[in-house]
């Protein structure tokens, strides 16, 4: 999949080489998926800010406390849910720093892959010693009608607001 690519104009000499924030994505999905906190919270700084899906905020947390927190979900409520992640988007605002938008979904093993994404996903990620690290997420649900005809409403077609997703 190739991702959305766009720079800033103090950004315009930055690579546009997706595979560093793929990787982030990659060992975000395997920790969710091998039931590993530490994995999933490698990606982070070692000061990030984390916006939970039900709205919940936590700022200036460590690895330490986002793989904790983590970990208890993945003992309990999660630990039969599968992660997939995809990159839609990513903004170089500067070299050194990317703006990500990410579409996700979980489901339970053994189900099938949800047709439509159920999250959709803003990371700002930086650059720190040639290493780039989630200095800030914000997960949020997407909110689609469960109104049969929804799709032939809705003023852009789901498969243009989520590209990326029906690409695989």
């Amino acid at each position: 999949m190739t991702a959305t690519i766009t720079q800033t104009p103090d950004a315009q000499a930055q690579s546009t080489d997706e595979q560093p924030f793929q990787d982030i994505l990659s060992t975000m999905q395997k920790g969710w998926n091998a039931k590993s906190g530490q994995t999933f919270a490698s990606v982070f700084d070692s000061k990030h800010d984390y916006v939970v899906v039900n709205g919940i905020y936590l700022s200036g947390i460590t690895p330490e406390a986002n793989a904790h927190g983590h970990q208890q979900l993945f003992n309990t409520v999660y630990r039969t849910n599968v992660l997939i992640l995809k990159l839609d988007k990513i903004r170089f605002v500067r070299p050194d720093l990317v703006l990500m938008h990410v579409l996700g979904a979980t489901y339970e093993q053994g189900k099938t892959v949800p047709v439509d994404p159920a999250v959709v996903i803003s990371m700002l990620v930086e650059k720190k010693n040639d290493i780039w690290k989630v200095v800030s997420f914000h997960n949020c649900n997407i909110e689609v009608s469960n109104e049969p005809d929804a799709p032939n409403k809705s003023p852009i077609p789901f498969q243009a607001m989520y590209a990326t997703w029906y690409k695989h």
